[in-house]
């Protein structure tokens, strides 16, 4: 079933969650899939609680996300912090995440000499990501995580796998649906240029971001997720966009704890007690 839904729709229009999702169905199809789009699952809404203000101390950036390799500007911000300290700013970073290169990222910030400027933190908790993450002045970062921070209000500069000085600029300067991913239509910017102008701008430039930043990541809230994904994908054999968004919608919906769930466990209950009397 799956197989055919995908023909139908065509293996060209798929989009994924991520990079390994990507992998796993190239071998299920037996098709190089690498040039198709990588897309989060849709957002719950959150309410903006960041406002730009003139800091009394040094500018604060945050980084959250696995420390794994192919994060890889959380091993290179120690040096570019440390480069812009001697610049004369006043900075300092909090990285919080897990993985299998803690180790590393330790050793990279010690390396640098960078102890009194970055502080790894370890993991966030869920719950504690929007009150933690907005008392940041600028969050650094890919995938969900960088959409959260923007939806906050946080600016949020967009990285970029496996390259550790580069960015896309800030979030909403990628196309819909790359949150990190390379991308040959998105110009290539220097992370340390961009922490460093954005360092120059003031609190009027910084609430510009801000708004910007909130009103692309609230693309990918549920209902205006679906708009975009199905606006130009149209299965091939003639199903509408406007029955492919509500599908999409109806299964979105099945996927939260909802009435038709709670009474289909209620009725699967009531059979496992008639079956035990």
């Amino acid at each position: 079933m799956n197989k055919l839904a995908a023909h139908a729709i065509g293996l060209r229009n798929l989009v994924f969650m991520n990079e390994q999702c990507r992998q796993t169905h190239s071998a299920f199809f037996s098709r190089d899939l690498s040039a198709n789009a990588i897309v989060p699952v849709p957002m719950d809404r959150r309410e903006a609680r960041w406002s730009a203000q003139q800091e009394l101390g040094p500018l604060r950036i945050v980084a959250v996300g696995r420390i794994v390799d192919f994060k890889a500007y959380n091993f290179a911000l120690p040096r570019i912090l440390t480069d812009l300290e001697r610049k004369g700013y006043k900075i300092a970073c909090d990285i919080f995440g897990y993985g299998a290169e803690e180790p590393k990222l330790v050793r990279t910030i010690l390396d640098a000499e960078a102890g009194h400027l970055v502080s790894f933190k370890g993991p966030i908790a869920l719950e504690d990501f929007d009150s933690i993450v907005s008392n940041y002045n600028l969050f650094i970062g890919m995938g969900t995580a960088a959409v959260q921070a923007a939806q906050l209000g946080v600016p949020t500069i967009l990285a970029i796998v496996d390259d550790p000085d580069g960015t896309h600029g800030f979030i909403q300067d990628a196309p819909f649906g790359n949150l990190g991913e390379q991308d040959s239509r998105v110009l290539r910017q220097d992370l340390g240029a961009m922490i460093e102008a954005y360092l120059q701008a003031g609190p009027v430039e910084r609430q510009g971001l801000s708004d910007a930043g909130i009103a692309y990541a609230n693309r990918y809230v549920a209902d205006n997720y679906v708009e975009q994904l199905t606006a130009d994908a149209v299965a091939r054999t003639g199903m509408s966009s406007v029955v492919a968004a509500a599908y999409c919608r109806f299964y979105i919906w099945m996927a939260r704890d909802n009435w038709l769930r709670a009474l289909v466990r209620s009725l699967r209950q009531l059979a496992r007690w008639g079956q035990q009397s």
